[in-house]
Parts: C-alpha cells; sequence; structure tokens
C-alpha cells in the first residue's frame, strides 16, 4: 500500500508527527503539504491533488487537520481518504465543527463513504522532560477568568503545603478542550489536576488516571490530600502511565487506522446486505454461552438482511472466530461480521464495543452482553420502538436463569426456545432494581445517540463502562433511559464476580 500524507506544516501539529512516522514504518508514504498543493483551488474550493495522486499511484490518503469536506474526497478517486483532527489541540476548530461532523461524514458521505473516513484523536509524542518535584501549572493564552482564579489560588497557597515526591501537572485547557501536553504529562509519571472546564472524556478517568478540581477554591484541599497520602497520588501517577500506553500511542493509534483501511474485520456473511438493525457486542472466553445468544438471534423473525452481528474479538482462546464462520454459513439471512482485535483489549469492553459500532451499518443499534436469549420477536419490536422513540435508550427486563438450567442448556441436554415464556418468569438474579438492566446487558438506541456519546474506553475492566455509558448519553446525546417493564430477555447464569478472563463459561 502507498500512503499519501497531506498536512500543513505552518500548523502546529507536533502531536501528529509521531503518528505519522509510525505510519510511514508500516507502509510506503508519500508526504505532500499545503504550501506545495494546496494553493491550485477548484471553483468548488477544495484542494487540487488528485492528478498528483494518480502520478503517484496513491491508495489510501492521510488528510491531516483542517478537511476534507465531502467535496475534497470526491476528488480522491479510488483512494480511501482519512481526516484526522485532534479535538483537544485546535478547540476553535473543532467547537466549530462538531456539531455538524455527523451530517458531514454519514449523511452527505452516506453508506459508501462511512467505510473511508476515520476519526483519530491526539497521541503521546514522548517530549516532555521529566519534571522535579513540585507544581507546575500549564495552560494556554489567553486563560479564561476561570483558569486565572486557578493560578491565583495556587500563588495564595502557603509555602508550607505538603506535597508527594512525584510532580504535580496543573493542566489548564482552553474553550472545554484539555491542555495538549496532558498526554505527555500523564505519561510521564505527574499527577495531572485539570479545571472543571477540560473535558477529559476517553484520556483518562478522574480519581483512577488524574484529578479535577470543580473549583479553583477546592485546589489547596486537593494538593493537601495527595500530600499526606503518598499512596494517592502514586497509585493515580501508575494508573496514567498505563493508562496512556493502553490507548494512546502513536504505534497503535497507526494500527487503529491500518486496520481499518486493510480490512481487519471479517464480513463473513450476508455481505451484500445493508441492515436495518445491527447487533453489536464482544466475547472473550464464554464461547459455551454465546452461542445459545447467538441462536435466539438467528431465530428472530425478522426479513432476511434486516439484522447483522458484528462480534468485537479480543484473540478469544475458546474457537469464537471458527465458530463465527460457522454460524454465518448455516444462517446466510444474517449479515455476521468477526473484528479482530488486539489480546490487550480483552478486559476493555468500551473499546471493543466501540470498534463493533464502528464496523456496524444499523441504523438501530443493540448493545447486549453476549449470555442473553432474545424471544424471537423481541429485537424487531425494540427496532420500532426505538425508532418512535430516538431520545431514549431502551432497556428491558431479565430474567436470570438457575444455574442448573444454564448448565443443561450450554450441555444441550436442555433446548430453551420451546420453555422461554416459562423460563421468563424466573425470580431474577436478586437485584434490588430491575430496571439497572437498562445500564448493562441490553441498550438498544438510534445509531446517531451512540455516535455521540460512545463507550468509555480509559475503564479498562469489564463491569462499569455500561453504566458510564448511559451517563454519557444524556450528557452528549440528551438521550434518557427508557425501561421497558413488559419486554423480557433471558439472562445465562454465571459467577457475580467472574471478570472475563479466567473461566471459559
Amino acid at each position: 500500500m502507498r500512503l499519501g500524507i497531506f498536512w500543513d506544516p505552518s500548523n502546529p501539529l507536533a502531536q501528529v508527527r509521531p503518528v505519522v512516522a509510525a505510519l510511514g514504518a508500516a507502509c510506503e508514504t508519500v508526504e505532500y503539504t499545503f504550501e506545495t498543493h494546496g494553493h491550485r483551488i477548484n471553483p468548488n474550493n477544495a484542494f487540487d491533488i488528485s492528478e498528483q495522486l494518480d502520478r503517484d499511484r496513491i491508495d489510501t490518503l492521510f488528510w491531516i487537520e483542517g478537511g476534507p469536506m465531502p467535496r475534497d474526497l470526491h476528488q480522491c478517486g479510488r483512494t480511501t481518504a482519512c481526516w484526522l483532527i485532534n479535538t483537544h489541540l485546535e478547540p476553535s476548530l473543532w467547537a466549530d465543527f462538531k456539531h455538524v461532523f455527523h451530517w458531514i461524514f454519514v449523511a452527505e458521505l452516506s453508506l459508501a463513504a462511512r467505510s473511508r473516513c476515520y476519526w483519530l484523536p491526539l497521541s503521546l509524542t514522548g517530549d516532555v522532560a521529566s519534571l522535579p518535584r513540585g507544581i507546575h501549572v500549564f495552560g494556554q493564552s489567553p486563560l479564561s477568568h476561570a483558569q486565572s482564579n486557578y493560578v491565583l489560588a495556587l500563588h495564595s497557597l502557603k509555602s508550607g503545603l505538603c506535597l508527594p515526591d512525584i510532580p504535580v501537572a496543573l493542566c489548564l485547557g482552553q474553550n472545554g478542550n484539555p491542555h495538549p501536553q496532558l498526554y505527555n504529562l500523564m505519561a510521564a509519571g505527574c499527577v495531572c489536576i485539570v479545571d472543571a472546564q477540560s473535558d477529559v472524556r476517553d484520556i483518562g478517568n478522574p480519581g483512577e488516571h488524574l484529578l479535577v478540581a470543580p473549583m479553583a477554591e477546592q485546589l489547596g484541599d486537593i494538593l493537601n490530600a495527595i500530600g499526606k497520602d503518598s499512596s494517592i497520588a502514586q497509585n493515580i501517577a501508575i494508573r496514567a502511565r498505563e493508562i496512556m500506553l493502553h490507548l494512546h500511542t502513536p504505534e497503535l493509534r497507526a494500527k487503529q487506522f491500518l486496520d481499518r483501511i486493510n480490512g481487519c474485520s471479517r464480513v463473513l456473511g450476508g455481505a451484500r446486505f445493508r441492515p436495518a438493525i445491527s447487533v453489536i457486542t464482544s466475547c472473550f472466553r464464554y464461547l459455551k454461552r454465546f452461542r445459545i445468544y447467538l441462536e435466539s438471534l438467528a431465530r428472530q423473525l425478522l426479513p432476511a438482511g434486516t439484522l447483522e452481528i458484528v462480534v468485537a474479538d479480543p484473540q478469544s482462546p475458546d474457537g469464537l472466530a471458527e465458530y463465527l464462520s460457522e454460524f454465518a454459513r448455516c444462517n446466510p439471512h444474517l449479515r455476521v461480521t468477526h473484528v479482530p482485535l488486539d489480546a490487550r483489549y480483552c478486559h476493555n469492553r468500551g473499546y471493543c464495543i466501540n470498534r463493533a459500532f464502528d464496523e456496524s451499518s444499523g441504523d438501530t443499534v443493540i448493545s447486549t452482553d453476549g449470555d442473553i436469549v432474545f424471544p424471537p420477536g423481541l429485537v424487531g419490536e425494540l427496532a420500532t420502538i426505538s425508532r418512535s422513540k430516538p431520545q431514549s435508550v431502551l432497556g428491558v427486563k431479565r430474567s436470570f436463569l438457575k444455574r442448573e438450567i444454564t448448565e443443561a442448556i450450554i450441555a444441550m441436554k436442555y433446548n430453551p426456545f420451546p420453555d422461554f415464556e416459562k423460563l421468563a418468569t424466573s425470580d431474577g438474579d436478586g437485584e434490588p432494581d430491575g430496571k439497572l438492566g437498562v445500564l448493562g446487558y441490553c441498550q438498544v438506541l438510534t445509531r446517531e445517540a451512540f455516535a455521540a456519546a460512545r463507550y468509555p474506553e480509559t475503564i479498562d475492566k469489564i463491569n462499569q463502562s455500561d453504566i458510564v455509558f448511559v451517563e454519557r448519553l444524556g450528557h452528549f446525546a440528551s438521550v434518557t433511559p427508557l425501561f421497558l417493564a413488559d419486554q423480557t430477555v433471558l439472562h445465562l447464569w454465571h459467577p457475580r464476580d467472574w471478570n472475563g478472563t479466567k473461566d471459559f463459561l
């Protein structure tokens, strides 16, 4: 593959250079700049680089910052285009553009172009030198009034303030975006404190990877707390570095892009379909339960081609990939997509679900656990309700099966489908509030709502990411939970403390 990289050297995008270097190490690259190729403007205001791309036999175009718009992409012909913008460096551009992002890349370019446009955030650069013990302030000029208060509060603190033995970085962003050095400071072993206005979504979890000072007046209390208990600062610094290496290195950014371009996912069946409903899920070490789940989806009363199943697979060692191929062969009425992922993400449900979503295409999205059983008419009914209530994320009741029944089903000694209604009257699993189900095992919503919120990827464990996702839906998409008490799925028994990586279930 020959990769063309189109960028503007006058734009201070040092943060993307490591990603470009990582791409250059993985494939043949040719660089183009705005100075050399951006001055000849077409009547539609697009940069005219199509002839040069043809002469250089460019297969894929990596377009950094500030474009392309749909009219620009049309000139690329046979190339695959990527738009790289980092939301934490160009706040004015992002603020102006985020409201029309979906319209440009989905509505305008339609389904065919959706697979040609990719979104990559900032990554590590490694250009922060080791900082001495103490408090270091990082800000972008001009500071807002609220941010200036943080600096004033810091100066007013007494010199006898107790501090940990590792550096502390006060990172003040701009227009709601975190300071662009936040990634590097976290990776360098600092305890990073951000202002309340900085959106740290998908960078780190407050209290685990970094700290948030809701108001300037609270800065002293936070500093005293981490100074008096050194373990707090040490744990945050360790987890900060871990999450940076887990998600945000240039090599991982480049691999994510190349995997999409090279077709890492496999459409195992129904490639010609354009399904209206996407069921997205992941599986790691629970194929025995997962095959029952898949069978319930195959039995849905829907026209052929309506339903697709997209499965994220962080190298599950139980034969998942082979089973999916067989399942797709036996169910030609379904579109089945297998999304292989790096094994490092076996705990990270958010990362897995987001990658499955990226490979899906339905207007209705159903994110599920892989150990539930649907009745035959439920998926279609949920899609109908979701279309009529686009500002809701739908959840359903579950009947948590007993261990002996689950083991009989897994052993193929008992067929749950003829007795579904009887099994659906189970007492459940003892949850004090059955409506909690909307937070986890089955979430039904529109594609637009999912795209606006997306799952958190900074929670590197099986649970909790689904709960945070529902919170994000409310904040970023104005979508609220709607519990459907008259709809039920079966939930196969499993140990309550199972973390998804030890036993084969």
